[in-house]
């Protein structure tokens, strides 16, 4: 059957008769989120017909939003507007795609700076769609980024960006770094392979990258940033992020999704390392929702976080508590 199918099996003798199949499992790998699972089967699909706009426009999402490249995306979605009259059929190989996709190609455009482009394919969503698309809102927000992006880069900064060497970047993706006050501590987020311990199950279904951890590095004498070291409190399962530090570098928060839909917790130096999460003893801040980025003042009297929880403007917004007179905190 096609569920017990080898994914890097799938693009060999297969027949039209087949078709309808594959695009039924593509399409509920991809409502189930799996999208790096899905790829093969729409890969196929296109062998099958590579000019069929709903398959383009499938692939386009993938390369866009989960391999991250924009550029070949815009091929694809290039093929798919070719057919956006009608409804979207989830299973129906012939259906026409939604409005939806011009809005996805004018991000294509937007992200590798072709303003101009992006701005016309932006346009063109807004005259197709209604005004209470959940995406209409984002367009004018987008919109107006193209502008600014374009006068700043009519008259450019000089600046120089350095990549760290190879002991800090990888293969795999680093990110949300925090440098210490004294500027000689660095922690930052990886997805890294654990050298002993298979995570394949706990892969991200989207990307297909592995769990977040946490490393540190730090500057030797020749003020060369050592061999980055996994924290102690890390697990090969659950995602780790770095958040902030504070001034004192004592004090450490991190992002976890150990608990619900993920939560911000912190742990204390000692024993020359950071060894162990703790709760944040900060009944305002954490919820049954998602709450994701945290920093904290250096008098220690307001936090701003993320959080997508009831009452903001939609997807994660970002928070404010204030420490009151009486030491209790704002809502």
């Amino acid at each position: 059957t096609f569920s017990q199918t080898n994914f890097s099996q799938i693009n060999y003798g297969i027949s039209p008769a087949d078709e309808g199949k594959i695009l039924e499992k593509a399409t509920v790998l991809i409502i189930d989120g799996y999208f790096s699972k899905a790829e093969p089967w729409i890969d196929s699909l296109l062998t099958l017909d590579s000019v069929n706009p709903y398959y383009n426009y499938l692939k386009g999402l993938i390369s866009l939003y989960c391999r991250k490249d924009s550029q070949k995306s815009i091929s694809f979605f290039s093929k798919a507007i070719a057919r956006t009259e009608g409804k979207l059929d989830l299973l129906k190989i012939d259906t026409d795609v939604t409005n939806d996709v011009f809005y996805h190609l004018g991000q294509a455009y937007h992200f590798v700076n072709n303003f101009d482009e992006a701005e016309r394919f932006y346009t063109v969503f807004l005259e197709r769609s209604k005004k209470n698309s959940v995406i209409y809102e984002l367009i004018e927000i987008q919109l107006a980024q193209c502008a600014v992006a374009r006068k700043l880069l009519s008259n450019p900064l000089n600046v120089e960006v350095t990549k760290l060497d190879e002991s800090i970047n990888t293969q795999f993706p680093e990110y949300s770094p925090i440098i210490s006050a004294n500027g000689r501590e660095l922690y930052f987020t990886s997805r890294r392979q654990w050298a002993t311990i298979d995570q394949n199950e706990y892969m991200s279904p989207v990307d297909n990258s592995y769990p977040e951890d946490i490393y540190f590095s730090y500057k030797d004498a020749g003020s060369t940033w050592t061999s980055p070291k996994i924290l102690p409190l890390c697990t090969p399962f659950n995602n780790e992020a770095s958040l902030s530090l504070t001034s004192n570098m004592n004090t450490l928060y991190v992002y976890s999704d150990s608990i619900g839909e993920g939560d911000i917790f912190f742990s204390i130096f000692g024993k020359d390392e950071f060894y162990s999460m703790l709760n944040v003893e900060q009944e305002k801040l954490n919820t049954k929702k998602w709450e994701t980025h945290f920093v904290l003042s250096e008098d220690s009297s307001l936090i701003i976080f993320s959080s997508d929880r009831k009452g903001g403007y939609g997807g994660l917004d970002l928070w404010l508590l204030n420490k009151l007179e009486d030491g209790t905190w704002s809502k």
